[in-house]
């Protein structure tokens, strides 16, 4: 039977234990500890499985948006008209067409612009009026001659000297088409008065320009840009020509230009012309278009001359003299977009939708705005610099998708390295986008101190929310103007030192929160505890969330956050446990208030000790300095505290467990009372609290493991005591009446060796010979004496153990040979009086059987075999006490019936031999009955059941048996003697009379 099976243990016992085991309950502190981390672990994020950066669907951070904020800004009214014109305007005189499935109407972006300055329709008809009557800009084509690939050799030396020629042919769409198809370009001299050249990139198939062309466009309807590709020849150049067609006034000299070109083409002698190409001025997105663009030879092959890389926008030529010194495209572009992006903010508010980002996906804003850009040649840098500068403004008091900010700033930090365009900023735009960029710095320090409450890791979306913040901030530091903006400071610093500062704030804040309803030890231990939770889920975040979110700053968050509360809690810990410690020193005269003090000193314990699974998860060089690793210091008295009161109180539990008990089926058919069971359990929780103590300083857990095993030792002697005075109670040793074993004799025994069994195991369940060996490697000789300290506390246990089955065996033994000679004088005497002897022995041998069976079925086999051995000492005994020694009855039946009261005697002796010698009740080992004293008594009663002639002839027997032997061995002859005997058998008298003797050997003196 395997009685450390815990699932049965847990099964069969009652809630004794479970109620009133303080090891039962201070084992449920790991499970409690463990759930509580893994219920945390659950809600912070381990669920959210990935930790990428999608921000598909995500909600916007809006704890920290200012809810007083309910309108855009504020503008003076002149400005405001300012701007409104200048958005008009841009929507009155579009340049390039709109690409998407929307449709963009100037009234659409009218009404658009109208409702995003809140403007009264009849103001509106006013400002649009005005602007109407306004004269329209000029549109230009500006295109920007990259480089070319692939080009064709012109010279003998395999390579060219190629230049462009460009200008725009005013040509309709179906013209164009029918020319292109037929290879005649009859009304190419619609050609406009413009005509501009790049320079000659000399000995290349590859050209590098970098140039930008301006050409003056009217209208782009049925208008084509032209580019010719040409090899420069210096005796005759084609532009040579194009300088002299700028001379000329007229449209009459571009045509000759145009018609020189086309025969120069068309000539047999056109080896210097390399390709053409052309676009048609409707196909300009407003945005403009660039990109690689193949070039048709003479033939018309547009796979053959190679390519060109071009980008082809529009701009105007701003003819508006300002009305206000504050106005500048700049400025009213900032207004613009902040307009915007506040008039989408409030319909994603009032249709309640989440997850905007807050791009301009509607077409009608981002023309006005990309119009706005083109119209008044905005760079890239700068209208990136003033949209990071709205958002970053939006951010502090609305929310905002913090994805959208850094995709804001890297643009800005990437756009820096443009030196064209970073030249064209005034300085005044640097200062204001470096007070942004300051600004967006104290917010992301502000939000970062609060990212607990602002990013809780219960929420995916802020997590990740918090992650793309941690990018804005490590952009912030990298970006060029960083130094300037914020001088002497560096990333890795200022997030030390924030992450220090809220951390302390965050601690205090938390054991405010932790303070008890009671001030007195229990309430302090509690608030201790309490905080050691919430720092110990504030870690767990830091290390599995958080901790993340920084990996690009060089800052370790969880080992920052560790570090900086390490020294403040275990101050707190070590000033508390100093303050009870006198209490602890007398917890048994504080009643349960001393009990409930311990329990709690204990769970803290178990709350530091899970604290320490993030103390292992430091690197060993921070490990060192932390405060937290000396612990043991603050709990090392309190151990052998710990032990005293889970003794008392598994007392208490022994005492009403044995009240309470009942006899119950383990395993085998065998029964056990519940106090056995409750006793294996409390000992199975007992090892288990061991074994979560798992104290770490090798030489003090020898001292710990010798009380807690004394303290076991005691609590199962107790158990024994209460067992035995049981037993008295129920009268088992009172003398009236015939003893019959019970069942209630077989539970006590069976629990007293199920508890016996369980504290066998209990050394190598404590794993003694692993601390033996670690206390050698700390005093030398610490193996040898930790060992002999196991051995002396088991042998003095099992002695224990052993006394008291052993004296509840003896008093089987006792109580049932009172009734043993009882059976065995009623045979006697009715053997002698001629009645058949196995019938008289029917009482006798129906009592043992009766009895031995109970308990060979209901007993551990170590104790039926005790008992066994007990019955059959006592019936030796008996035997040699009642019949064999001189008694007056004795006698009396000897006078009487002579030899058959011996033969008698000899039959039950040979039946109580074969009874016992049985399988069932002696097994294999039938050696264990043929004592000594079994074997002198079993032939003392041989000899006086034979006749004396029987005797004496066997004697006779006997001795020249002896003598044949000592002859057949070789030994000395000792001589011969020669002797006459008599035997007178009525007087049963032999008489020797010895002859002569012989050959005797001399004894020297």
């Amino acid at each position: 039977m395997d009685f450390r099976n815990k699932k049965e243990l847990k099964a069969v016992a009652g809630n004794v234990s479970t109620e009133e085991s303080l090891f039962a309950e201070w084992v449920k502190i790991e499970e409690t500890e463990a759930n509580r981390t893994a219920e945390h672990i659950k809600k912070g994020g381990v669920e959210h499985g990935d930790t990428g950066e999608e921000s598909a669907e995500l909600d916007t951070v809006v704890v920290h948006a200012d809810p007083s904020t309910t309108s855009c800004e504020s503008i003076d009214d002149k400005l405001l008209e300012m701007i409104y014109r200048d958005a008009v305007k841009v929507i009155l005189h579009r340049m390039g067409c709109v690409r998407g499935d929307e449709p963009v109407t100037s009234e659409g972006l009218l009404e658009y612009v109208r409702g995003a300055f809140e403007l009264s329709q009849e103001r509106h008809d006013v400002l649009l009026k005005k602007e109407q009557n306004e004269e329209p800009p000029r549109m230009i084509l500006r295109v920007r001659f990259h480089e070319g690939r692939d080009l064709k050799p012109k010279d003998e030396n395999g390579l060219s000297d190629p230049f462009a020629i460009m200008g725009i042919v005013h040509l309709s769409k179906e013209d164009f088409d029918e020319a292109a198809r037929k290879g005649k370009m009859k009304k190419v001299n619609k050609l406009t008065s413009q005509v501009k050249e790049t320079s000659v990139q000399s000995g290349t198939l590859s050209p590098v320009w970098d140039e930008e062309l301006d050409l003056i466009v009217s209208s782009t309807r049925n208008r084509f840009l032209q580019v010719d590709l040409w090899d420069y020849d210096a005796e005759e150049s084609l532009g040579d020509t194009v300088k002299n067609v700028k001379n000329i006034a007229g449209v009459r000299g571009a045509k000759r230009w145009v018609k020189n070109v086309a025969d120069h083409a068309r000539s047999k002698a056109s080896d210097d012309f390399m390709g053409r190409l052309y676009f048609p001025l409707q196909d300009v997105p407003q945005e403009g278009c660039g990109g690689w663009y193949n070039l048709e030879d003479k033939h018309r092959n547009r796979d053959k001359a190679g390519q060109l890389k071009l980008r082809l926008e529009f701009r105007a030529e701003q003819t508006v003299i300002p009305l206000n010194a504050d106005w500048s495209p700049a400025i009213v572009y900032k207004h613009l977009f902040t307009h915007f992006i506040w008039k989408e903010l409030q319909v994603y508010k009032s249709t309640q939708r989440s997850g905007w980002n807050y791009q301009l996906s509607s077409a009608l804003p981002c023309t006005i705005l990309c119009q706005y850009r083109q119209q008044h040649s905005m760079s890239e840098l700068l209208v990136e610099m003033i949209e990071f500068t709205v958002l970053n403004s939006f951010m502090q008091k609305h929310a905002v998708d913090y994805q959208r900010i850094h995709q804001a700033l890297k643009a800005t930090c990437d756009l820096w390295s443009n030196e064209t365009q970073r030249e064209e900023l005034e300085s005044k735009q640097i200062d204001a986008f470096k007070e942004s960029l300051q600004s967006l710095r104290t917010h992301i320090f502000k939000m970062l101190s609060r990212m607990r409450d602002i990013f809780p890791t219960s929420r995916k979306q802020s997590m990740t929310q918090m992650r793309w913040l941690m990018r804005c901030l490590e952009d912030l530091y990298n970006h060029p103007l960083a130094k300037q903006a914020f001088p002497g400071h560096t990333l890795e610093a200022d997030i030390h030192k924030n992450i220090e500062d809220s951390t302390i704030h965050w601690y205090v804040q938390t054991w405010e929160l932790c303070a008890p309803q009671e001030l007195n030890c229990v309430g302090l231990t509690g608030q201790l505890i309490d905080l050691l939770h919430k720092v110990t889920d504030g870690l767990l975040d830091a290390n599995h969330f958080y901790n993340q979110c920084f990996i690009g700053t060089g800052v370790c968050f969880f080992t920052t956050v560790f570090k900086t509360i390490d020294k403040t809690m275990c101050d707190n810990i070590e000033s508390t446990m100093a303050l009870l410690a006198d209490d602890l020193k007398t917890w048994s005269s504080m009643g349960e208030a001393g009990i409930e003090l311990c329990s709690a000193t204990f769970k803290l314990f178990m709350a530091v000790r899970q604290l320490l699974t993030y103390f292992n998860v430091l690197d060993d060089k921070h490990k060192e300095s932390m405060y937290l690793a000396n612990y043991v210091s603050w709990f090392q008295r309190l151990v052998a505290v710990w032990l005293e009161v889970a003794e008392y109180k598994a007392l208490q539990m022994v005492d009403k467990a044995v009240k309470l008990d009942k006899a119950v089926k383990v395993a085998d058919s065998l029964q056990y009372s519940t106090s056995a069971v409750d006793i294996g359990n409390t000992i199975q929780q007992m090892v288990q609290f061991w074994k979560q103590l798992d104290w770490p300083k090798p030489e003090h857990r020898l001292g710990f493991v010798s009380i807690f095993m004394t303290c076991v030792t005691n609590i199962v002697i107790k158990y024994g005591e209460y067992v035995m005075n049981k037993l008295k109670a129920v009268g088992y040793y009172d003398d009236e009446g015939q003893f019959d074993v019970t069942e209630e004799l077989c539970v006590v025994l069976n629990s007293l060796d199920f508890v016996a069994q369980c504290m066998e195991s209990l050394p190598s369940q404590l794993q003694w010979e692993e601390l033996a060996e670690q206390y050698d490697m700390v005093q030398e000789g610490g193996k040898a004496k930790a060992l002999d300290l196991r051995d002396s506390i088991m042998s003095s246990l099992r002695e224990d153990m052993e006394n008291r089955r052993d004296l509840i065996v003896r008093q089987v033994g006792l109580r049932m040979a009172e009734d043993m000679k009882q059976y065995m004088l009623k045979y006697v005497e009715a053997a002698c009086e001629g009645i058949d002897r196995d019938e008289a022995l029917l009482g006798l041998m129906t009592y043992l059987s009766s009895n031995l069976t109970i308990m060979f079925t209901e007993l551990f086999k170590a104790t039926f075999e005790a008992i066994v051995r007990e019955l059959w000492y006592r019936l030796l005994k008996l035997v040699l006490s009642t019949f064999l020694q001189d008694s007056d009855s004795v006698r009396d039946f000897k006078k009487s019936y002579g030899v058959p009261y011996f033969q008698h005697i000899k039959y039950l002796f040979d039946v109580l031999l074969q009874f016992f010698q049985s399988d069932d009740l002696s097994g294999s080992d039938t050696k264990r009955l043929h004592t000594e004293e079994y074997k002198d008594i079993y032939s003392l009663v041989n000899a006086l059941s034979q006749e004396s002639t029987m005797l004496i002839q066997e004697y006779y027997a006997s001795r020249y048996a002896s003598q044949m032997s000592v002859s057949s061995t070789g030994s000395r002859d000792l001589g011969s003697v020669s002797v006459s005997l008599a035997y007178n058998k009525s007087e049963s008298d032999l008489v020797v009379t010895g002859k002569t003797a012989s050959t005797f050997f001399k004894v020297i003196m």
